[in-house]
């Protein structure tokens, strides 16, 4: 298994970062068939990571859903498969205050920590989000109760958590002192206003005592779907010297032009987490995911590996646009000048591939599903799947 795991808290088997290997091409990864995963409330499987199995022994497929805020689940990994019946619900201590909303990313510190990510996104309207701004540190997985968690929620001075995206906030000044920093936060930026004009419109009619209708509603999700405003969907830790460093990948905004490459278009966003007491990034880099953004992200053998899909949410139904696995070497986060070329590994993924978790040369690639409106259903109308890509 190319997996190293550490025995102190049991928490998370990790992957190494080794040397690139040496293709001469890189052939599509043979994927098995789809199955389904898990049962309700798991219906939209949004992230993953591979653990020790908690109270018992062996692997096991940890997966967070975005539609559920207060638990994790897991899944044991046999040598050939994933027992999507064998799931353990891992309930949170987590409360109305600090319950984490949107889980999009999780990955793993060097010190078996669990990091556990909302996507700091806006809602369908492009109504801000406070619950969706936050991240969990988890210690231990196993012991009796609810697993602590140790959330990180950027609040005012006042105590009520902040719900504003701003290159002030959320970006350290060696970022910005950097052409390509700078351009990422105008972008960021730029985005962010157009989203809160989508729902300054909204807000302005109920604040004149005017009914927002459906259709007021369903125009604003539209705009804000082409808006495409910050929304962080992946996460890796990458390991040096028995330490992380952690990257998150966004789904959106993709970045439209390198600021010293104007060819180079359309690129996906990657920003470095200054350390783990905050949502503060002091570098970035960018990908060239063929106009795609980050849906996950996973490393193993000395390649960081990426779910790429559109930025936008897709229509109802759609079965044509593809989602791809790529993957970049490691070492090519060490220059954050040019813009990272990746490699197409598996052109084919289902659309919405949402996590992702490599094990012993196969990647799991967790697909959301959907959990419908009435949650007194004890099924999934779209249950979660899963897929298994055999690596090159």
């Amino acid at each position: 298994m190319n997996t190293n795991s550490t025995t102190r808290n049991r928490t998370i088997s990790r992957c190494r970062a080794g040397a690139w290997p040496m293709l001469a091409l890189i052939g599509a990864g043979a994927a098995q068939a789809q199955q389904p995963l898990g049962a309700f409330p798991m219906c939209e499987g949004s992230a993953a990571a591979v653990i020790d199995c908690p109270d018992s022994s062996g692997h096991c497929l940890l997966v967070g859903d975005n539609e559920v805020r207060r638990a994790l689940y897991a899944f044991r990994i046999d040598d050939t498969d994933v027992d999507a019946h064998w799931q353990r619900r891992l309930p949170l201590n987590l409360d109305d205050d600090t319950e984490l909303s949107d889980i999009e990313a999780m990955t793993v510190a060097a010190d078996g920590r669990l990091l556990v990510f909302g996507s700091f996104s806006r809602k369908g309207n492009c109504d801000r989000s406070k619950k969706r701004q936050r991240f969990g540190i988890i210690s231990e997985l196993t012991g009796p109760g609810p697993i602590a968690v140790d959330i990180k929620i950027d609040r005012k001075p006042n105590g009520e958590p902040k719900k504003k995206i701003n290159c002030e906030r959320i970006f350290h000044q060696t970022a910005l002192d950097t052409d390509l920093g700078e351009a990422i936060c105008k972008q960021i930026m730029d985005a962010e206003q157009e989203a809160k004009a989508v729902f300054d419109v909204l807000k302005d009619k109920k604040d004149r005592g005017e009914e927002v209708t459906e259709g007021d509603q369903n125009e604003a999700k539209a705009r804000c779907n082409e808006v495409t405003p910050y929304n962080a969907e992946g996460a890796v830790a990458i390991e040096r010297n028995g330490s992380s460093e952690v990257w998150i990948g966004l789904r959106s905004p993709l970045l439209p032009m390198h600021p010293s490459d104007p060819e180079r278009k359309q690129l996906a966003i990657l920003l470095h987490l200054k350390d783990l007491d905050g949502y503060v990034f002091d570098r970035a880099v960018v990908l060239d995911l063929d106009g795609r953004g980050v849906r996950d992200l996973a490393v193993s053998d000395g390649s960081v590996w990426v779910i790429a899909g559109p930025p936008e949410d897709l229509p109802d139904g759609d079965t044509e646009t593809r989602f791809q696995l790529r993957r970049f070497p490691v070492d090519a986060l060490a220059d954050s000048g040019a813009p990272i070329d990746t490699e197409l590994v598996d052109p084919g993924l289902a659309v919405s591939s949402e996590g992702l978790a490599i094990v012993d040369g196969r990647a799991i690639v967790v697909i959301d599903g959907d959990q419908g409106k009435d949650l007194e259903d004890p099924d999934c109308p779209t249950p979660s799947r899963y897929q298994i890509v055999d690596l090159p």
